[in-house]
């Protein structure tokens, strides 16, 4: 009940009040982070999605006859509507109205109610299935797949034609031999007189401090699943592939560099691809490196340190253990 008087009349209707609020809600989407954004999806809305926008019926007589109703929005729901406070892939962030939870990033939990209440756009199973006419049970086992077993899910893709470009795959380049007899001449002249190879001697330095322990044999403990396979901390893929001796292959790449001090946490495990951007994308930026080192000491109720940069992937995930360590650390290198 909202409001009983004589002559007027006024409740929520299914638990809803317009005077509902959350006490520290408006700060939180004021000051927003990944993990404080996500925690508030997960955690608080998710669970008062009811309570954001709901009915109101109000009626001139007591027992509600001949009333009257009307959408209203709680003083919770302002707050969550008005604010922009929720990210996309890229680090970018978005009131939620007309805002779509497929851009989301990972880690915040499907709820249609809440994106309905929040006047975001969603697509669930079942409408999928309705549009599509798939089975929602094919479309459910598809979803699962491509969260657990993407690589199965690639490969199963790429043995149906024309899939794989649809998927995204690009087309392979092109290159015919015109003339293969002028051709096969060319290479010929250019390949019977090689210029000599030169060599001179230089001088360089070779680090030759080491970490206590090897940090690939650590980082292969620390990210194995139950499945034992190594997953990679950004792109969260299975390790490319297994080396002879059957042990993954991955590169132990160093987080943060130049800091003076040898600790086998201070590494990432990252298949080659996403060492390779790692390498040129975060570790020739200053900025980069210094947004990261921030975000991984300030992190708190979160394993994921988003990273300022355009190309996807554009965040680390930590095992718990590795991510206390690695905070310890740089709290001691910093004082």
């Amino acid at each position: 009940m909202i409001q009983d008087y004589r002559g007027a009349h006024e409740r929520g209707l299914n638990g809803f009040d317009p005077e509902c609020s959350i006490e520290g809600l408006e700060y939180a989407l004021s000051n927003p982070t990944l993990a404080r954004s996500q925690f508030v999806w997960n955690v608080i809305l998710a669970h008062s999605a009811n309570k954001l926008r709901g009915e109101v019926e109000e009626s001139s007589r007591q027992d509600f006859s001949w009333s009257k109703k009307r959408m209203a929005i709680s003083k919770a729901g302002k707050i969550a509507a008005e604010h922009t406070w929720l990210p996309d892939r890229n680090g970018q962030w978005h009131r939620p109205h007309g805002y779509s939870f497929a851009k989301l990033p990972e880690g915040f939990q499907e709820s249609e109610t809440l994106c309905r209440n929040l006047q975001m756009d969603f697509v669930s199973v079942t409408q999928l299935a309705e549009k599509s006419g798939i089975p929602a049970n094919i479309l459910e086992a598809i979803k699962n797949l491509h969260q657990t077993s993407p690589q199965i899910l690639e490969k199963f893709m790429q043995s149906i034609p024309g899939a794989g470009v649809a998927a995204g795959k690009p087309n392979f380049p092109k290159k015919p031999v015109v003339n293969p007899e002028r051709r096969d001449q060319k290479i010929r002249e250019r390949t019977s007189d090689p210029s000599d190879r030169a060599y001179e001697t230089r001088e360089r330095s070779v680090r030759t401090s080491r970490p206590d322990l090897n940090p690939k044999t650590w980082l292969n403990n620390q990210y194995s699943n139950e499945e034992r396979q190594v997953i990679c901390q950004m792109c969260e893929l299975e390790m490319p592939f297994r080396k002879r001796d059957g042990n993954y292959y991955f590169e132990a790449v160093e987080a943060i560099p130049n800091l003076g001090i040898e600790n086998h946490e201070l590494y990432l495990a990252l298949c080659p691809l996403c060492a390779a951007k790692y390498k040129e994308l975060v570790k020739e930026d200053p900025d980069v490196i210094a947004a990261l080192k921030t975000g991984i000491l300030e992190v708190k109720d979160s394993d994921l340190i988003s990273l300022p940069i355009e190309q996807l992937p554009n965040s680390i995930r930590f095992v718990e253990t590795h991510l206390f360590d690695l905070k310890r650390i740089l709290a001691e290198a910093t004082i």
